[in-house]
């Protein structure tokens, strides 16, 4: 049990319990200072003797390193650091937790400011908090030297404990970066115990308290008291000397008195402002439509207080009202375009304290949202991954090669070969009100599993013990749902995943476009037939015809064995002359980076560059080399040894016989990337060193003059 908050009521604390054991004597013990460790975050009354009030409130909680796990916000809110290290406010009276920022590292985490406007990790690094929520991000501002960063309650300062001796508890003003100063100096402390760490400010920012060694520095077995010292609540400077307080001696040397809290009763203190809170931080919009925001007031305690009220906007539009009529603890006021798209500040200011909020107002004809729900990055052109919009879950990857053809509005193959899955949910809280159309996207490999997923989108369950094999066909095989959705409660779309009674619950990807098919409506239709026969070096005449809104603004797209997506144009406007039909040519030949269109499995893809919901592709043809003399063909029988060779160096060796003449060999992964690329005449030998990549399958093209192998192999 480590690490307490006393709540800002003095009613309760929270602290973590961590189900490994601490055995802070040794540094690389599981669950020791410094080991990026998790637990459960508990609330137990602060009046409770025997711990029967305790409740875990959440499970998989980390830690800005050391033990520093919570920050909190208000009496009902606190800040806390997910098992995926990115930055999360819980609420306690609904039980519900949201997402306010990802943190840009892989360990450990950062723990923000009531305001969500810095937060700080444990290696003091201070960061700003862009555009709270689900897509929130961390610009780091200064890495200061020590460790032990926190936060004050109004968001004015940073403290931390300093990184050279004596260890003066230094404070950054956050208004004037780099610039520190001691907020706990040394001199106020015994000369005995003048060796500072485990800095704390009080909640009424009246204390600060820390722990105090006689030099040592050790962390797990030095003895550590306890001292609290007053701070003035404004400049947060020291007001008086240090109190020393004493809970424990050592036992089997270690120290027991760090990582203090301390509250202080406001019974006699007459309030005062303290803080504006002003909600959502983050909102979406379209043109011409409102967005309601609330600012409240709170003290120094954390309670409501009455004040007056100012609202302001820049970057153009309105607020209304722009200034309260009486003093209240709540106030409301709406945002309002004045009818052009983009980023808009809205701010809520009550004497000298304030707080900002974000808006993006979009045109609805350009919204349009692909999520790529198991890739880890934007690994698919035109994809985002789903960082920032997911929380639970995890990811995961088939092996196999997705069958997409014949599936009306198919993603590209490399979308369906990663997914998230186990229980988990979506927030896209930039979703303005309004219609859309949610298309997910499903792939599985397994027939022997039995499937019941169960999707829930804006409150409305769309399906219920959903199998995909069942519905697909049979496993391999790639199946698109779509279901419209209105949005009205300024909260964007959320979606939740859940495996119900079923074996586990997944998705490969997510759509999410107006209802209306997008700006220029669904009639766009490609001419350029399929099962055709062409060689490098010919040209390749795609050309399409539409309803007469975008024949001259489309994308044009070849897809070489479901796995690499190219796209041929690097301009999408096409002047035909003519809107309702459109004209591309390419000749075809090699790519910029060396890799080969040949293939008997090419298919052409066009996109409405506006709304990509709105495209269409033509059945599968071949591309072979300029001089073959024979049509592409799957030449399984074809006399082609592939093989792993060198067992665990990663060497692969592939044998070619002479018939296949003149030849070239690509090998590449299931994401589509090239690994190797190379060429020969028959009868050759090649290997193929495959060290720096992982292990799983790969697809070999081997296109010779008569004929042309694909394979696939698994490397281990």
């Amino acid at each position: 049990h480590i690490a307490p908050l006393i709540r800002p009521d003095g009613t309760a604390i929270l602290y973590l319990r961590t189900s490994t054991f601490v055995n802070t004597s040794q540094h690389s013990n599981p669950g020791s200072f410094y080991d990026d460790f998790t637990g459960d975050l508990v609330l137990v009354d602060a009046d409770d003797t025997d711990g029967s009030s305790a409740r875990a409130l959440l499970t998989d909680c980390r830690s800005i390193f050391e033990w520093r796990v919570a920050a909190w916000i208000d009496n009902d809110n606190f800040a806390y650091i997910g098992q995926d290290h990115d930055g999360y406010v819980y609420t306690i009276s609904t039980q519900e937790s949201r997402k306010i920022f990802n943190y840009p590292r892989d360990a450990y985490g950062a723990l923000p400011n009531p305001q969500l406007s810095h937060c700080i990790d444990g290696g003091n690094r201070l960061y700003r908090i862009d555009n709270p929520g689900p897509g929130g991000t961390c610009t780091q501002l200064h890495d200061y030297d020590g460790c032990q960063g926190s936060l004050s309650r109004d968001g004015t300062i940073a403290y931390r404990t300093q990184g050279q001796k004596p260890r003066d508890l230094m404070a950054m003003p956050l208004d004037d970066i780099p610039s520190e100063w001691s907020m706990v100096p040394p001199e106020r402390f015994p000369s005995s115990q003048n060796y500072l760490y485990y800095p704390r400010l009080s909640w009424s920012q009246q204390f600060a308290a820390c722990g105090a060694s006689d030099g040592s520095h050790s962390h797990w077995d030095a003895d550590y008291d306890i001292f609290v010292l007053p701070v003035d609540p404004t400049t947060k400077r020291p007001a008086g000397d240090a109190v020393k307080y004493c809970f424990g001696t050592t036992q089997s040397g270690v120290g027991l008195d760090s990582w203090p809290d301390v509250w202080v009763s406001t019974e006699n203190v007459p309030p005062e402002a303290g803080s504006v809170m002003l909600t959502p931080a983050l909102a979406g919009a379209t043109v011409g439509n409102p967005v309601a925001f609330t600012a409240s007031i709170k003290d120094q305690f954390g309670q409501p207080y009455d004040g007056p009220m100012a609202w302001s906007v820049n970057g153009g539009g309105s607020m209304s009202p722009a200034q309260s009529s009486q003093d209240a603890a709540t106030h409301a006021a709406q945002f309002l375009s004045d009818g052009t798209a983009g980023t808009f500040t809205v701010t809520a200011t009550s004497g000298d304290l304030y707080a900002t909020a974000s808006v993006e107002v979009i045109d609805p004809a350009e919204l349009y949202i692909r999520i790529n729900c198991g890739a880890v990055d934007d690994a698919v052109s035109g994809w985002a991954s789903c960082d920032g919009y997911v929380s639970g879950g995890d990811v995961y990857e088939f092996g196999g090669t997705p069958n997409v053809t014949s599936v009306a509005n198919a993603a590209p193959a490399q979308v369906y070969q990663t997914v998230r899955h186990r229980d988990h949910n979506y927030s896209f809280p930039q979703v303005p009100d309004g219609n859309y159309t949610v298309r997910l996207h499903f792939y599985d490999e397994h027939e022997e599993y039995a499937r019941a997923m169960d999707y829930t989108i804006e409150g409305e369950k769309v399906l219920d013990d959903f199998d995909i094999v069942a519905e697909a066909g049979g496993p391999g095989n790639a199946i698109v749902k779509d279901f419209p959705v209105t949005v009205d409660d300024g909260n964007g779309i959320q979606i939740v995943a859940e495996q119900d009674g079923g074996n586990d619950v997944f998705e490969a990807g997510i759509e999410i476009f107006p209802s209306n098919g997008g700006p220029h409506g669904p009639c766009l239709t490609l001419l350029t037939p399929g099962g055709q026969t062409l060689r490098m070096g010919d040209v390749l005449s795609v050309s399409w015809e539409t309803d007469g809104t975008c024949g001259n603004d489309v994308d044009v797209f070849l897809i070489i064995d479901e796995l690499d997506v190219r796209q041929l144009n690097t301009d999408n406007s096409i002047e035909t002359g003519d809107d309702n039909t459109g004209r591309f040519e390419w000749t075809i030949a090699q790519f910029p980076d060396g890799t080969s269109p040949i293939s008997d499995n090419v298919v052409l893809r066009i996109e409405d560059y506006h709304d990509p919901s709105n495209n269409d592709r033509c059945p599968r043809f071949s591309i072979v080399p300029e001089n073959a003399r024979a049509a592409w063909r799957n030449a399984g029988s074809a006399d082609v040894r592939i093989a792993v060779t060198g067992k665990g160096t990663g060497f692969l060796g592939i044998q070619v016989p002479w018939h296949m003449g003149e030849h070239s060999v690509r090998i590449v992964n299931l994401r589509g990337e090239t690994v190797a690329a190379l060429r020969g005449t028959g009868p050759a030998s090649h290997t193929v060193d495959l060290a720096g990549h992982a292990g799983g399958t790969y697809v070999i093209l081997i296109s010779g003059e008569v004929i042309s192998v694909i394979r696939k192999i698994i490397v281990p």
